[in-house]
């Protein structure tokens, strides 16, 4: 997340934890099993709570008010996690970024009715992504559309990271 720190306004905390499952080759996952199973709601749902604890500490921690809001940020699995604490404590969410990630199939049905109403959300993907298809990000986008949230989409002609103009779109998504 470190990349994308100048995107993001002065002044705010940035809290970026590190994913607890140990990836293949390298890196950190946020999930022991992959996403779309059926199995993975629960464990979705299990590790986002325990990360929203762990958000809430460090706020305590921090001295950061309880009733100031949080926004999410997250790449790939992280985008994933972000979507859903945004659905599971949407009332102390204003606003989420995915970027190159994805709702998983049954993530939909986390959303609260009237809950996502006007609410900015960002969804970037890249349209040669072999990771993950950017067909996930327009389905990501349709959801929570019809879930009454302000989304601001954007594509770029990359494969699994940011394009330069959804870059751009990620700093005007947070200067506003």
């Amino acid at each position: 997340m470190d990349i994308f720190v100048r995107a993001l306004p002065r002044g705010d905390w940035l809290i970026s934890p590190r994913a607890p499952v140990s990836a293949e080759g390298k890196g950190y996952s946020w999930f022991s099993i992959l996403p779309d199973t059926p199995d993975a709601r629960g464990e979705f749902e299990k590790t986002g709570a325990q990360l929203w604890i762990q958000i809430m500490e460090w706020k305590r921690i921090l001295d950061i008010t309880s009733s100031t809001p949080v926004t999410l940020v997250g790449f790939s699995q992280g985008g994933a996690m972000a979507l859903l604490l945004s659905f599971l404590y949407a009332d102390q969410v204003i606003r989420t970024a995915c970027l190159s990630g994805f709702l998983p199939i049954w993530g939909g049905e986390l959303i609260k009715p009237n809950s996502l109403i006007k609410k900015p959300y960002l969804i970037t993907h890249g349209i040669t992504d072999q990771l993950i298809p950017f067909e996930r990000a327009r389905i990501s986008k349709a959801i929570l559309e019809n879930a009454g949230a302000k989304v601001t989409y954007c594509e770029g002609a990359v494969g699994h990271k940011l394009s330069a103009d959804c870059f751009t779109a990620l700093e005007e998504f947070f200067a506003n």
